[in-house]
């Protein structure tokens, strides 16, 4: 609760520098490959979910109009309308006709171009799966989900986050013991008899909530850093792990090259850091604006009206830039991907680079792709700047318009209304601050949550039948020692040519050619 535990290394800092074996130590719970541990138990539960009609594939299904088939293939089609919808693919009994009113889409298991599976009779399109009745299953699974990492980190760390989010509400009930107790305070001065006995109770009352303020606000940052610490280490070696058990399709995809894949592995991890810090202000915020707004309508009457117009015509301007900044974030993370893409490509060869004295060209490129990125970086900026100077500024108009209305309305201005007004304005000034801010921040949180989803459903090397087992034992049958067993392989090689040498006839060149 008070952080004691931090002080001995402070103490010892203090004297003398610190070295390796002076920090603390790890708890399990922080540890990478227990991290990885929780995560995966949570992502392979989402997984499931998305894969619930797999043990489906071959049975006869049955659709609305009473079309009976067989099912080959349940999964996403990116091309699609709705690529982030799960489709059927259904060999029929006999070939539909593009009628209007007809859900499928596709045809012969064909989708763009590619063959998703096979059809004998060539009647094969895809449907929705909720189109669909599974026969000779009386109750059949739940349609599939599509996975997300937002809902893989809340099964793996939602207990953290709740514990913090109670310390986050005694932090928001006894910011409000403040103004309470500056009105008391300011009745209690301008009493004729004042007793002593209300006076210290009303000091104490404010010094308590005052104190148990503090210690929630500073367990509360305190849980969010550490969870937020854990859940950024986790997608670390999530997108690690995956990286490495990829299968040769998958890696072929542009869209998942090593630009990407270290992209993710430090910038979209962080984001899930970064919005996690005050994911409590999505709930936090409103609740200290309304209970603001109950406090102030019992000051300052309907006259608080007049201030949360000012609020309301506020609103519509942030959230427009917010859509700004959305898609300007998505455009950058393109150019970003294609910057470390670039870069991890010209060291990997900066041999041949140098050789061939190709430096100036390839840093003409990095710079183009560079430059592409500040614009948009910059252009993202000039949304921000706009968005917060409307975010400064609406406390005071709020405050000033709500004021202006109380006196012109016939309200009398002294101290008993102004300053607890005052104080719960100053409270109503953080929310106003601080929720845009998390608007911002989870904008760029799903830009980067649909990247990580997109990469850890792609496809592996197990999807094709290739399992990777501990060995049973370190030594083979004739009594060898061994590191890896290979069954049922089959490998490809490729065998370098030699290349001829040239003459010195084959080395002239014509006046024209050369």
């Amino acid at each position: 609760m008070f952080f004691n535990w931090v002080t001995p290394m402070v103490d010892q800092g203090y004297k003398q520098a610190l070295e390796v074996p002076d920090l603390l130590r790890l708890i399990d719970g922080d540890k990478s490959n227990n991290l990885a541990s929780r995560w995966d138990k949570s992502w392979d539960h989402e997984m499931s979910l998305s894969r619930s009609w797999d043990s489906y594939i071959g049975k006869r299904v049955m659709d609305d109009d009473g079309r009976e088939g067989v099912l080959k293939w349940i999964g996403r089609l990116p091309y699609s309308v709705n690529p982030d919808s799960y489709y059927a693919g259904v060999a029929w009994d006999e070939r539909r006709r593009k009628e209007d009113g007809d859900k499928t889409i596709g045809g012969d298991g064909w989708f763009y171009g590619e063959q998703l599976f096979e059809c004998e009779d060539g009647h094969g399109s895809f449907i929705k799966p909720h189109l669909l009745t599974v026969k000779g299953v009386p109750n059949p699974s739940k349609h599939p989900k599509t996975p997300a990492v937002v809902w893989g980190l809340s099964g793996a760390f939602l207990v953290e986050l709740a514990i913090a989010g109670l310390f986050k509400l005694g932090n928001d009930l006894t910011i409000f013991a403040g103004p309470i107790a500056l009105q008391a305070i300011v009745n209690f001065l301008q009493d004729s008899d004042p007793s002593w006995g209300l006076g210290i109770l009303i000091v104490s009352i404010l010094f308590v909530s005052q104190v148990v303020q503090s210690l929630c606000a500073n367990q509360y940052f305190y849980l969010v850093g550490r969870v937020g610490m854990r859940m950024r280490q986790a997608l670390s070696c999530a997108v690690f792990d995956k990286a490495l058990v990829l299968n040769e399709r998958t890696r072929a995809n542009p869209d998942l090259d090593i630009g990407r894949i270290v992209n993710m592995m430090s910038t979209d991890a962080q984001r899930a850091n970064d919005v996690v810090q005050s994911i409590h202000q999505l709930w936090s915020a409103p609740f200290q604006i309304v209970v603001s707004c109950v406090l102030l309508y019992r000051l300052v009457g309907v006259s608080l009206f007049a201030g949360i117009g000012v609020m309301v015509l506020a609103t519509p301007i942030q959230g427009k830039m917010m859509r700004k900044m959305m898609t300007v974030r998505m455009d950058m993370a393109k150019f970003t991907d294609q910057r470390v893409k670039a870069v991890t490509e010209v060291l990997s060869g900066i041999r041949i680079v140098k050789f061939m004295v190709w430096t100036g060209r390839f840093l003409d490129v990095l710079n183009g792709i560079r430059d592409n990125e500040i614009n948009k970086l910059a252009t993202q900026q000039n949304y921000r700047v706009v968005m917060f100077f409307i975010i400064y500024l609406t406390p005071m108009f709020l405050t000033a318009s709500t004021f202006i209305v109380y006196s012109v309305s016939g309200g009398e201005i002294n101290a008993e209304t102004v300053f607890p007004a005052i104080a719960l304005f100053s409270i109503l000034r953080f929310p106003f601050l601080v929720l845009p801010m998390q608007f911002n921040m989870m904008v760029n949180a799903k830009v980067s949550f649909d990247r990580l989803t997109q990469f850890l459903e792609a496809k592996t090397a197990k999807d094709e039948g290739v399992e990777i087992q501990p060995l049973e034992s370190e030594v083979d049958k004739n009594g060898e020692r061994v590191a890896l067993v290979l069954e049922d392989c089959t490998f490809h090689a490729y065998e370098p040519q030699v290349i001829p040498e040239l003459s010195v006839r084959d080395q002239q060149l014509s006046p024209e050619n050369r």
